[in-house]
């Protein structure tokens, strides 16, 4: 109900896209609101969202960067942290996305009233050992990709941003550039 009362963006199950936090959200809440929810649905950096609901999206994930906060999260969703003294979260968001992994999550899914979830059988879910080698090669190249994904996401929004309508409305492009292929 709280929809479009504000900037801070509402986590929904169809902002999960390829391991990341949609970058613009359809829907936005009030300062207020995102205060009066932060403690139960806030995100924090690092965070993994897992959705739970949701026929064709269940088992997909996002990790939280810096960039994509403040935010919370609806409640098709798991928010999981990661223990840093345990296992590295980008470890973690990599084997959750694993495919053997990703196929007993849809082995466990179930429908409820009209609407397929994983519900806690979450879970019955078994990961690889977050402590083996493959898993912190894995996690700290996940990382890095992440990073340079999220670098070069602003890279393209700042060269959007610097082509900008003029006073007449027709795009001013730079010199040399042209907007075909």
């Amino acid at each position: 109900m709280a929809y479009g009362t504000g900037e801070i963006p509402f986590i929904r199950t169809t902002d999960i896209v390829e391991l990341e936090i949609k970058s613009d959200p359809r829907q936005g809440v009030s300062r207020e609101i995102y205060e009066d929810y932060r403690g139960k649905a806030g995100i924090l950096e690092n965070d993994i969202l897992l959705v739970r609901d949701g026929t064709y999206l269940v088992g997909s994930s996002a990790i939280a960067l810096s960039t994509d906060l403040p935010a919370i999260f609806c409640g098709g969703i798991y928010r999981v942290r990661a223990l840093s003294s345990c296992i590295n979260p980008f470890s973690l968001i990599g084997l959750l996305n694993l495919p053997i992994v990703r196929r007993q999550m849809r082995a466990k899914q179930f429908t409820r009233d009209v609407i397929d979830t994983l519900g806690k059988r979450l879970f019955e879910v078994e990961i690889p050992d977050p402590r083996s080698g493959f898993s912190k090669m894995l996690g700290s190249s996940l990382e890095e990709l992440m990073k340079d994904k999220n670098r070069n996401r602003d890279r393209m929004k700042a060269l959007i941003s610097r082509i900008e309508p003029t006073i007449s409305g027709k795009p001013r492009i730079r010199p040399g550039w042209s907007m075909r292929g």
